[in-house]
């Protein structure tokens, strides 16, 4: 079988994706990840690699502060995807061998959503936060907008729904709706409903961290987080080993590994650790916005794999990106979150939630405010005791295994056949990108 891989966005969104490359290459596959050149070192030799985008245009992205920004964050994100559209739709087409091929991806790649309709592509659509499923039991946290309390009465929450169908159907309808009429298919609407595949839709994330409600869609199969570090095969570095093993243990920083103006977030995390005389780990890859002349206690460090540092701190103190997350959640540390955009407020509430960490807000990510919270968290026993609990909720089975099947089983689904039996589809010739 084929297998394609089309993933977009920071590490966390794609990360995933080659682990279940790897994985389905294990199990005998052929496999192309499509993705933006970003990443092109993280599988060179591994897995077959097909560019999507520029080096540039992905710091152009990730730079920008308003990509980051509550509001303006999901749009950026949104005009990020409309302007590869008809890139993604021109290499699965080109790589596609019909009866054959199977398709990957997350919902923001339309590309591939729209080749699954004018190329009776199989495709499975693999959703890595619980926030991006619509229901009117439980609301997700969104960015930027008052959160609708789980007892409102259904209709408050199908207008919460229209508003937020209303806002995307703005952004990216009418480009997706033209793109459509290029290739002979009618115009949709209800962007956010139509964008999931109807055939399978992949929850990677356990069902004890975000339950499977009533109205989901029924093609939904939930599997488990996709725990992965890139350099998982690796021994921590020296440094950091020699650093772990001194006196307590430190807490971790991250804002996040796309993130390169987090001055302000390192600058109170070494205030934080100074009124605590605790030790920290400082992470990010930009060491410009990482404070000089660090004392001995607090180090800073391009990159640890947190599946292997996790298990050796006291705390983590990040951003609220699911991958992060779930790291922390199976190494049984507590977790401070200041979320700002995407997924991140759903899941530090999540998070909260269970008394595994709590949450601060961006405007109160101050030494003082951090260091009162973290020492809340870490004198706790209850949150001690909720940590090592969801410690043992976490499979001896790997996930990913499970995922790969239900890809193999949506792959074997598909038959060759010509594109014009296509109903309402008229042959036309490929898409140039």
């Amino acid at each position: 079988m084929k297998v394609l891989l089309v993933a977009m966005g920071t590490d966390g969104d794609v990360y995933p994706f080659i682990a279940l490359g790897l994985v389905m290459r294990e199990r005998g596959h052929e496999v192309v990840l499509l993705a933006n050149e970003h990443y092109a070192d993280r599988v060179c030799g591994t897995l077959g690699y097909e560019p999507l985008g520029t080096e540039s245009e992905h710091r152009r992205i990730v730079d920008d502060p308003a990509f980051w920004d509550p509001l303006l964050g999901s749009r950026v994100v949104a005009e990020w995807g409309m302007s590869q559209i008809r890139r993604q739709y021109a290499a699965i087409e080109r790589l596609y061998e019909p009866g054959r091929t199977v398709v990957a991806s997350p919902a923001s790649v339309i590309g591939a959503r729209l080749a699954q309709e004018r190329l009776g592509i199989s495709l499975a659509t693999i959703v890595l936060q619980p926030v991006v499923f619509r229901s009117l039991y439980r609301l997700p946290v969104m960015p930027g907008v008052p959160r609708v309390p789980s007892w409102m009465p259904r209709f408050v929450k199908a207008v919460f729904w229209k508003g937020v169908d209303a806002l995307a159907d703005r952004v990216m309808a009418s480009r997706i709706s033209a793109f459509r009429c290029d290739l002979g298919l009618t115009p949709v609407k209800r962007i956010l409903e139509w964008w999931l595949s109807p055939d399978l839709v992949i929850a990677m994330f356990p069902s004890w961290y975000a339950t499977p409600q009533p109205d989901w869609p029924t093609q939904v199969r939930v599997t488990g987080f996709p725990m992965y570090d890139h350099r998982r095969a690796e021994s921590l570095p020296p440094d950091v080993r020699e650093f772990l093993d001194r006196e307590d243990r430190p807490i971790v920083f991250t804002p996040g590994t796309g993130v390169g103006h987090g001055q302000m977030f390192f600058q109170a995390a070494a205030g934080a650790c100074r009124l605590m005389g605790r030790r920290g780990m400082l992470l990010s890859r930009f060491r410009t916005q990482v404070p000089p002349n660090l004392p001995p206690s607090i180090r800073h460090f391009d990159y640890v794999p947190f599946g292997q540092l996790f298990s050796h701190v006291a705390a983590v103190v990040h951003h609220g990106g699911i991958g992060t997350v779930s790291h922390a959640l199976a190494a049984g540390v507590p977790q401070l979150i200041m979320p700002r955009s995407f997924d991140q407020p759903d899941n530090a509430q999540r998070v909260r939630a269970r008394g595994l960490g709590d949450v601060i807000k961006p405007s109160a990510f101050r030494a003082s405010r951090i260091a009162q919270k973290l020492t809340s968290l870490l004198e706790s026993q209850a949150v001690r005791e909720n940590c090592r609990k969801v410690v043992g909720l976490f499979p001896m089975e790997d996930p990913l295994q499970r995922a790969c099947e239900l890809i193999e089983r949506q792959g074997a689904m598909s038959r060759p056949e010509e594109v014009s039996s296509v109903p309402g589809v008229e042959p036309r010739p490929p898409v140039s990108p």
